[in-house]
């Protein structure tokens, strides 16, 4: 530790179970080593510490005394005795003790604010250029006086609640290691003044400044001023900003001119024409601001041209950006790759900007200038007959439209006076155009256009044969006018086609669809007996055909409603049941979807047995045994639901099994159309 300091120590008996012991902690050499039980009692040439039983490991405090490493270093011994166990001795190091300063900036600005600083103090090791531990001032010690000056006059001062100057003291109280870190609490700052370079050093006698911290060196300079570049299309406006580097400067002005007015202007904002310079007056507190650049017309035909931005403040350096003007580009949005004949107009607009080298489209789309004229755009539509554009004063191939002063782009509607693209007929052609002094982007000057006839979409369907499902198709457009269209079956022997549920199905039908509308609603039948894939084809005027193949499938039959158990204590006479029709896919045991007998067809009779009629056998309203039949109605999808309506029941007799079994002649009885159920008592 460093003399005139203290530091915690510790020891640790060898055995816990003393019974409880007095523990004797003695310097060698009070006149230069102190030993004490904490931080804030004065020590002395010994100290007593009862550990209870149980208790190994202890603290105490080291204290140093003033002045008794002055030469260099110094090896005091501590022992530690206690009955019953061996004396522990430690020898501990007394240093000459030093000091560091902290908080000091290396790089400050003439308008930043005050630096905090602060003084530690501690010992050095031995090749070290920093304090190795920072060390309170010893109990029984009296408080440090630092001595801190700032050594060249007028670039800086310190400053404390009792003096501002170029020297300046502070005290390290006993107990601390370190000097109060604010003015307030009796701490001291660095305050820059003006540009240069100065040194803050200080002095505590009897103590070493360290090498790596007891001075520390200061760079004042001017705040700094930084300023955007930017890239503008010549014609243009847009906006460019700056900051100044520090914010407490009172309220200042800040001039931002243009190295070459011809080229280059500075506005205030979007609306208003610029000037060679302009002054922006910033509140104090204020840092960051913005102003508008606008390019001249012509000044960047060859390519590209640069103009400096100078931005001047008082106590600021001076700022300069760089802006590159470029020959101003344009691109046409909004136009479709693919149409059709009856599709909606397509409304487009034409931006404008530059275009970065080596790109094919606006890197920035940027208004026309302040004090600029609107441009007018000239558009064109290469292939007449395919399409023609549409803008409120002209319809053809040839149009113009305007861009305003402080926008962008062309209007986006044809109302508010844009553009649309009308397609007419099937082909290709291309939206292109032209502004003078303008180059149009290889990506988006100009925009090819294919226009087909609208194409419709069929839906396909799956039916068992004698049944009957709903199917759509929806045309591709709905400005059709309203129009008839017709769905053909290329095979109404398999497969038929109706308007709707209730209609037996022919070969086609035909469908009026109203102007607006796409949806178009019909029936698929499968024809009794028969199986195949048959086609459907949809066709209607300036639509191109569309078509889908319909699945027509052997037709399934299962039982629903029928419990796997029952049980005569309930009582219940009877318990009624149900047969339906549908179609089964090949990899499902059951019916995949049911589906009604077709419009058209002959109802279905269902012949439902049970394989042990004294457990239990059926009923309906005028039968009953192991057999009986009943009928599914044409456009239904099920037999009767209760014996009254003309269904079956099961009646439970007598404990045991049987099972009940539907058929229909030319249907598959799948896993589902036999049921075993079980008669419990």
């Amino acid at each position: 530790l460093g003399t005139g300091l203290q530091r915690s120590a510790s020891a640790s008996l060898g055995a816990s179970n003393h019974g409880g012991v007095d523990v004797v902690v003695t310097s060698s050499d009070p006149s230069m080593l102190l030993i004490a039980p904490d931080q804030n009692t004065v020590g002395d040439d010994s100290l007593v510490v009862t550990l209870p039983n149980g208790q190994t490991f202890f603290t105490y405090y080291l204290q140093a005394m003033e002045g008794v490493a002055d030469t260099g270093v110094a090896s005091v011994p501590v022992t530690v005795t206690a009955p019953g166990f061996t004396t522990g001795t430690a020898t501990h190091t007394l240093r000459r003790p030093a000091f560091d300063i902290n908080g000091v900036p290396s790089s400050t600005t003439t308008l930043s604010d005050s630096s905090q600083v602060f003084v530690r103090v501690g010992y050095q090791q031995a090749g070290y250029n920093f304090l190795w531990e920072a060390q309170p001032v010893r109990a029984g010690g009296q408080p440090l006086t630092v001595t801190l000056w700032n050594v060249t006059p007028g670039v800086g001062r310190l400053i404390t609640t009792a003096r501002t100057g170029d020297t300046v003291t502070v005290q390290i109280p006993v107990g601390n290691f370190d000097s109060p870190y604010t003015v307030a609490t009796g701490g001291a700052a660095f305050d820059p003044l003006a540009a240069g370079t100065t040194t803050v050093t200080g002095s505590i006698p009897g103590f070493d400044p360290t090498p790596g911290g007891g001075t520390r060196s200061v760079t004042v300079s001017a705040p700094s001023i930084t300023v955007s570049a930017r890239t503008l299309g010549t014609g243009l406006q847009r906006v460019a900003d700056a900051s100044l580097g520090a914010s407490n400067h009172g309220g200042v002005d800040v001039v931002i001119t243009s190295g070459d007015p011809s080229m280059l202007l500075i506005a205030p904002n979007q609306n208003t024409v610029g000037d060679d310079s302009l002054v922006v007056t910033l509140p104090n507190g204020q840092t960051y601001f913005t102003y508008y650049l606008q390019a001249l017309e012509g000044v960047a035909d060859t390519g590209a041209a640069s103009v400096p931005v100078t931005v001047t403040a008082p106590g600021f350096t001076t700022g300069t950006a760089t802006h590159t003007l470029r020959r101003p580009a344009f691109d046409i949005n909004g136009v479709p790759t693919t149409t059709t004949t009856l599709s909606d107009s397509a409304q487009f607009y034409v931006r404008v900007g530059y275009q970065q080298a080596g790109y094919n489209f606006l890197w920035e789309a940027q208004p026309v200038r302040a004090g600029g004229q609107p441009l007018t755009v000239t558009l064109w539509n290469v292939t007449p007959g395919v399409g023609r554009l549409i803008t409120t004063t002209r319809t053809g191939d040839t149009v113009t439209v305007e861009i305003p002063v402080g926008d962008f782009d062309s209007p986006y509607t044809v109302g508010t006076g844009g553009v649309a693209f009308d397609p007419l007929t099937a082909g290709t052609t291309t939206v292109t155009g032209s502004i003078p002094g303008f180059d149009p982007t290889p990506g988006g000057g100009s925009r090819p256009v294919t226009v087909s006839a609208p194409g419709i979409t069929v839906s396909t369907a799956t039916v068992g044969s004698g049944l009957q499902r709903s199917a759509s198709a929806s045309l591709g457009a709905s400005a059709h006018g309203g129009v008839n269209v017709t769905i053909r079956s290329s095979n109404p022997t398999v497969a038929r086609v109706a308007p709707d549920f209730s209609t037996p199905g022919t070969d086609s039908i035909m469908v009026s669809v109203p102007d607006g509308a796409t949806y178009v609603p019909f029936y698929v039948q499968g024809m009794e007996g028969q199986t195949g894939n048959p086609q459907f084809v949809v066709r209607a005027n300036g639509f191109t055909d569309g078509s889908a193949v319909m699945t027509v499938l052997q037709p399934a039959v299962d039982i629903a409603s029928l419990p796997s158990s029952v049980s005569l204590s309930t009582g219940a006479d009877s318990i009624p049941f149900n047969a339906r029709v549908g179609y089964q896919l090949p990899s499902y045991s059951g019916l995949w979807e049911v589906q009604d007998v077709r419009a058209g067809g002959t109802a279905l009779t269902v012949t439902l047995t049970s394989s042990a009629v004294a457990v239990a056998d059926l009923m309906t309203s005028v039968q009953a045994g192991d057999t009986v039949t009943v009928q599914i109605a044409v456009r239904d999808y099920r037999s009767p639901t209760t014996v009254a309506a003309g269904g079956a029941a099961l009646r439970p007799l007598a404990e045991g099994t049987t099972t009940v079994t539907a058929s229909i002649p030319g249907f598959i009885t799948n896993t589902n159309g036999i049921r075993t159920v079980t008669v419990n008592p």
